[in-house]
């Protein structure tokens, strides 16, 4: 039975990779947080779970396989949005089904691998000479959150600048699971001959907004995390996100507070004060 990701643990993995896909999806998955091996320093996520295209990439190769992944929802900036199963229910139905799943192989070098530049709290100067890009930074953030961390990471298809707001919780949700609120933010610039990056949501609901007049879409509860409880049912740690385009960049504005206390209305006002 895998353990109970701890928020933190969830908060450090959302905080140290950027949502893009990498060219060897097979390398992610082997070094998955959630399998019982060591886990190669500060590797990437929205890939924690887009690692595991891998395995989604064994479907594809299938008539049926390749005629569900052109059920394309939508397109924001350099994501593509489709109605497959999200990375981490397929990820859990593998598991499931028995079908092997890759083992880490310490020799292999994975040259496309997305590496951070730097790692902590920068400020928004030191972010934006970093990434070679004026780094865009909220002037609104809810009451009760702090800046925990502003990092930037380059990779061979695109430099992302990630930060990150973080509150304490008290009392704790989730039956003390859930220790702190997290704000997490992308801004992602994709290189010109990049390929897009597909984003499973299954049937998770799509809602249209918009932010500065331009078009995105509204995700609520995506699984992001899979995880065994304490009677080996497999569950999953569940975000709400904001994807949307502007100036040329890729934004993603996720968070892990339910709606019902950070609501769509708040993380739209925190999306359009964004600015550099």
């Amino acid at each position: 039975m895998k353990p109970i990701p701890s928020e933190k643990d969830i908060e450090r993995l959302l905080e140290c990779f950027p949502p893009v896909a990498p060219n060897r999806p097979g390398q992610r998955l082997s070094n998955a947080p959630w399998l019982v091996q060591p886990v190669a320093h500060r590797r990437i996520i929205n890939t924690v779970a887009l690692a595991i295209l891998a395995v989604a990439l064994l479907f594809f190769v299938t008539p049926q396989g390749k005629a569900f992944a052109q059920s394309i929802i939508r397109r924001i900036g350099n994501f593509i949005i489709t109605d497959k199963a999200s990375d981490a229910e397929i990820y859990v139905a593998t598991l499931q089904s028995g079908t092997p799943t890759p083992v880490n192989d310490p020799t292999l070098v994975c040259a496309d691998c997305v590496e951070p530049v730097e790692v902590g709290l920068l400020t928004l100067s030191q972010a934006s000479a970093k990434a070679g890009f004026p780094v865009y930074k909220p002037k609104y953030i809810p009451a009760g959150y702090r800046s925990s961390s502003r990092d930037v990471f380059i990779s061979d298809s695109s430099i992302t600048a990630d930060m990150s707001y973080r509150m304490e919780l008290d009392p704790p949700l989730h039956d003390g699971l859930q220790m702190a609120g997290i704000i997490a933010i992308s801004q992602t610039l994709a290189k010109s001959d990049a390929q897009p990056w597909e984003k499973g949501i299954g049937d998770v609901p799509i809602k249209e907004i918009t932010i500065h007049g331009l078009p995105g879409v509204w995700l609520e509860q995506i699984p992001v995390i899979p995880f065994q409880d304490s009677q080996g049912e497999w569950d999953f740690a569940r975000w709400n996100q904001l994807m949307w385009a502007e100036d040329g960049y890729s934004f993603m504005l996720q968070t892990n507070m339910p709606a019902d206390i950070l609501p769509l209305e708040e993380l739209l006002e925190i999306a359009e004060s964004l600015a550099p």
